[in-house]
């Protein structure tokens, strides 16, 4: 049976963080666990592996969290984690680029463990040109390369996606920002992530409605500082309303944690 494929050994620890966290939050990476994952593969990865860095001594972090995977145990073939974004690819070759790193185990994964790996889409053409091995636990390494979208994939939506077969002994850190440059025009920018809820105004203007598909179990919602501003129970419904009077006229982000421990964020403009 595997052993410690992921960075902790327990579920319920997705709560515990949760309900800990500081009434600051940064949300500066799009590159963030969100639940709008997909973890191909048979006994792979799943929303566990989306957990703070900081937590498992990192000394730095983008974002709210980071990709890892500590595991020791039998191989495991071709699982892997697809994630959306909206930024539209467009008929033009980019530069792209992540973060990576190691952790806790004596060996880490290079360029050639990965039977994919690509920000575009499966379609197109990847070239990682700049792919240092992370050698020291704890420090981010930049990996950079040139995606050329297939005729099909342009106005469709860039994703991240890696395929490995995950051997005993590896630890691996994945994090943002996930950004792209348009080679031609020079133009870079990150890459922007989906919104998972569908937050509404009331037609009164005192409150906003929030909606997902699976129950809610807690909400959060942050101005544009990062500072809470609201802290509830969802009473695992899948719908939540919060108040608006007093609050100043800001982007606010919401984030939920579903019943099922993953996380999901959306945007809304108060006016």
């Amino acid at each position: 049976m595997a052993r410690n494929r992921y960075p902790f050994g327990s579920l319920t620890l997705i709560a515990l963080a949760f309900t800990c966290s500081p009434t600051q939050a940064q949300f500066s990476d799009s590159f963030d666990g969100a639940g709008n994952e997909t973890y191909p593969g048979v006994n792979g990865f799943g929303s566990f592996n989306w957990v703070n860095a900081l937590n498992f001594g990192f000394a730095t972090q983008q974002g709210q969290s980071a990709f890892l995977s500590n595991y020791t145990g039998l191989p495991i073939a071709h699982i892997g984690m697809i994630k959306p974004f909206t930024t539209i690819m467009q008929n033009t070759t980019y530069r792209v680029s992540f973060s990576c790193s190691r952790y806790s185990s004596t060996s880490t994964l290079g360029i050639a463990d990965y039977d994919t790996l690509y920000i575009g889409s499966r379609h197109g053409t990847m070239v990682w040109d700049t792919v240092p091995t992370p050698v020291n636990d704890y420090e981010w390494v930049r990996w950079s390369g040139l995606y050329t979208p297939a005729p099909q994939d342009i106005g469709q939506p860039f994703s991240f996606g890696f395929s490995i077969t995950l051997n005993s002994g590896i630890s691996f850190a994945l994090d943002g920002p996930m950004t792209i440059t348009d080679v031609a025009t020079g133009i870079a920018q990150e890459l922007i992530a989906l919104d998972e809820l569908v937050i509404t105004p009331d037609p009164g203007g005192a409150g906003m409605q929030v909606r997902a598909e699976r129950p809610m179990a807690d909400v959060e919602v942050f101005d544009a500082r990062g500072a809470r501003v609201v802290a509830a129970p969802a009473l695992s419904g899948t719908s939540w309303h919060f108040g608006t009077a007093g609050l100043p006229s800001s982007l606010y982000i919401v984030r939920v944690r579903m019943t099922d421990g993953t996380l999901w964020t959306g945007k809304v403009m108060l006016h």
